[in-house]
């Protein structure tokens, strides 16, 4: 029977192992330079068809307003109008594959929300029962048809390092994370 639990620790911690080996893997990816670069190129380049498609829900992840990153990170942006004249902007974050952790999905929202021209007192961000982080922003007719209008900036290696560092910043502030309806 000792011999049985002994074998059956081993595999346990070697499972253990192997996981953590492969989570380290994956989150050493997502955190490099180039990954967020990568990441903010993708964000800003799913702005014109979130503009464009308005209020069709994505369906699949051929829709041209979700994209995943080299790193496994899926993102996702829709530019929504409600009845009341209000357009809501949202961006979901989410680690394919397995759980995404606040430091990924806060921080990565955040740089998202912030890359498409948003300021941080702008938009909320929370968590779904899911596990997908998401952020969103709503604004009148005409705030959403000027940022329209209005191109992204181009953004330069030390500016997303810069806007990289206070996303993450931010995302240390568990109060920082809001209820939010996602609809």
């Amino acid at each position: 029977m000792t011999v049985l639990c002994t074998i059956a620790a081993v595999v346990l911690l070697a499972f253990s192992g192997l996981y953590l080996w492969q989570q380290s893997r994956v989150y050493r990816a997502v955190f490099t330079d180039a990954h967020v670069r990568e990441f903010v190129g993708v964000v800003q380049r799913l702005r014109e068809p979130a503009l464009a498609l308005g209020a069709a829900v994505p369906k699949d992840l051929s829709d041209k307003r979700v994209a995943t990153t080299s790193a496994g990170i899926h993102v996702a942006y829709t530019a929504m109008p409600h009845g009341d004249g209000v357009v809501e902007h949202h961006v979901s974050v989410s680690l394919l594959g397995g759980y995404t952790a606040a430091a990924v999905g806060h921080a990565f929202v955040r740089l998202a929300m912030e890359a498409l021209g948003f300021d941080a007192e702008q938009y909320v961000v929370g968590r779904s029962q899911r596990g997908v982080w998401h952020g969103a922003v709503q604004l009148d007719a005409e705030a959403h048809a000027t940022l329209a209008q209005h191109a992204l900036p181009a953004l330069d290696e030390g500016q997303i390092a810069q806007l990289f560092t206070r996303a993450q910043e931010r995302a240390r502030d568990p109060r920082a994370v809001q209820a939010l309806s996602v609809r």
